[in-house]
């Protein structure tokens, strides 16, 4: 797993963000990693980077390695990302507007 850059663009398949799934998306996180932009994927362009597997934004607070261990044990087991965000959701690990988070890349 990697975390994404600060004011980077990404075009990823799935988006996990806010309790929802989001299919082809392009991603950037803000400079001070308060906010995520995504866009719907319409059109290449220059310096995005393709990411060939899943993005997860989560508060910064939560992300440590229990976290990261039981999404990979979800993956692992089949589990579909819809079934990812759902965990994500009721355990209120997303970011609401304004929190620190971070985008992690499965």
């Amino acid at each position: 797993m990697n975390v994404c850059t600060p004011n980077k663009r990404y075009l990823t398949r799935q988006l996990l963000t806010g309790g929802k799934v989001f299919g082809l998306s392009v991603v950037t996180v803000d400079a001070s990693g308060r906010k995520i932009y995504r866009e719907p994927f319409s059109e290449e362009c220059h310096s995005t980077l393709w990411v060939d597997g899943p993005i997860i934004v989560v508060k910064t607070e939560e992300l440590n390695d229990f976290l990261l261990s039981d999404i990979e044990m979800m993956l692992d087991n089949g589990r579909s990302y819809a079934d990812i965000n759902d965990y994500l959701a009721s355990s209120s690990l997303y970011a609401v507007d304004g929190e620190p988070c971070t985008a992690i890349i499965l």
